[in-house]
């Protein structure tokens, strides 16, 4: 009965019942972690998004929230027979100003650049995956992509969402809810709640003119020498993007590319500048002696681009990885490679990452850890918080790390008193960043 009444809202054909239909979306992009839905159920507007949840929370049914399923972390998968809610309908875009974009939740990142571009403006947050990932799903997990040492994450880039709460009820603008709404404050947690609070069903997000010089520069660099070099690049006033990654990265990103790797060392920063004024010469400063390929033609720049771009796909080529988001201190960025090695002795272990300062100005890194083999996932998690890291970062908690979650994030109360205040029923992503007896 339910499904029938779904099917009348959103249409027949967008409520997925045959198993080989549902198959793309009872998996996560890694392949490790997989569900059984009913059905997989796609509204076209706010307004079916809204019945849907209504109809839903009527009958006390679970659903799983779905952008581009560019997880990592089981967090949408329907792991418990949840119906899964797909969002990638409502992918409507406006330029609203030079300084301000609406983008539908199943927008992908990559249009969203393209409608920022129209108007001679960049968005903050940039990934690989940009013509998969989805804004909806890049809220809910706070990602933060190559320019995060720049800008910051998604949530500081939102400027205002509108929403769709558990019971259906829609909230256009939760920067206009009161203070005695249930909602009131949702949009300071909303940015990483991995869709367990509302479904974001559009939101503003803010852009800003890009630069017009571009330096990029691929460098050696030596341990020793690998803090003082972040931190130098990183004090820059035109940084945009510091990435991180050593010898077998370049050189599993060269196969792949059939290029030769342009250098190899103990870590290799890929980091670009923009500025008004060409960067550079403040950007040589900071390089000195080491060695390194600078680039100030954006074709170039973008040729050195591909080697940090194929690196998921490098990976992906050896077998089915065990991904691991991070954030470990600079101070333990060397310590990281071997420990995990020594960890996993019957695995390939590939490190590549983000570097940036958190808020509160410590120094840290964005690491995507990658093991093809064998895995011990607890003693890895291990070696990170022995490091002084956290084993939260920005593909979120999901289910699959969610038995530590009050080890990586100190704001798991606020999120379960909304959750309680909001969705009492606990029908959105019940399996996900919670424990079942919050």
């Amino acid at each position: 009965m339910l499904l029938s009444d779904i099917a009348t809202v959103v249409g027949f054909d967008h409520c997925l019942t045959d198993p080989d239909l549902r198959a793309a979306y009872e998996v996560d992009w890694t392949g490790r972690y997989r569900g059984l839905s009913p059905a997989v159920i796609r509204p076209g507007s706010v307004d079916e998004l809204s019945a849907v949840l209504a109809l839903c929370h009527g009958a006390g049914q679970p659903v799983v929230v779905q952008g581009g399923n560019t997880g990592m972390v089981g967090g949408g998968v329907p792991l418990r027979g949840e119906l899964v809610v797909s969002v990638g309908r409502l992918g409507n875009l406006q330029v609203v100003s030079e300084r301000r974009v609406r983008a539908g939740a199943g927008a992908t990142l990559g249009r969203l650049q393209q409608a920022a571009d129209s108007v001679g403006a960049g968005f903050g947050v940039d990934t690989a995956a940009r013509d998969s990932a989805t804004i909806g799903g890049m809220i809910a997990t706070n990602a933060g992509g190559i320019n995060v040492v720049r800008f910051g994450p998604m949530g500081d880039q939102l400027l205002d969402a509108g929403v769709v709460l558990a019971d259906g009820s829609y909230l256009p603008s939760l920067r206009q809810t009161g203070p005695d709404h249930p909602a009131h404050g949702l949009i300071d947690l909303l940015a990483g709640s991995e869709g367990i609070l509302a479904v974001v069903a559009h939101a503003d997000l803010t852009i800003a003119p890009d630069p017009a010089a571009v330096a990029v520069a691929m460098i050696e660099v030596p341990a020793a020498r690998l803090q003082s070099l972040v931190a130098g690049v990183g004090g820059l006033p035109s940084i945009y993007a510091i990435e991180l990654f050593g010898g077998p990265e370049v050189e599993l990103a060269a196969s792949g590319l059939g290029r030769s790797a342009p250098l190899s060392a103990d870590w290799l920063a890929l980091v670009e500048c923009r500025s008004d004024d060409d960067p550079a010469g403040a950007l040589a400063e900071v390089v000195g002696d080491l060695p390194a390929v600078v680039a100030t033609n954006p074709s170039v720049g973008r040729e050195l681009w591909l080697f940090r771009e194929a690196l998921t796909e490098g990976v992906s080529r050896l077998g089915i990885p065990h991904k691991f988001d991070v954030r470990v201190p600079h101070a333990g960025l060397n310590d990281v490679r071997a420990s995990v090695t020594a960890a996993v002795p019957n695995g390939t272990v590939f490190v590549w990452g983000h570097a940036f300062s958190n808020r509160d100005g410590h120094p840290t890194a964005n690491l995507h850890i990658n093991i093809i083999g064998e895995v011990d996932d607890e003693a890895v998690f291990d070696v990170i918080e022995n490091l002084g890291g956290s084993i939260a970062a920005e593909h979120g908690i999901g289910t699959a790390k969610r038995h530590r979650a009050d080890r990586a994030r100190d704001d798991l109360a606020a999120l379960a008193e909304m959750k309680r205040r909001l969705d009492p029923k606990r029908i959105l992503n019940p399996a996900v960043l919670l424990p079942d007896d919050f």
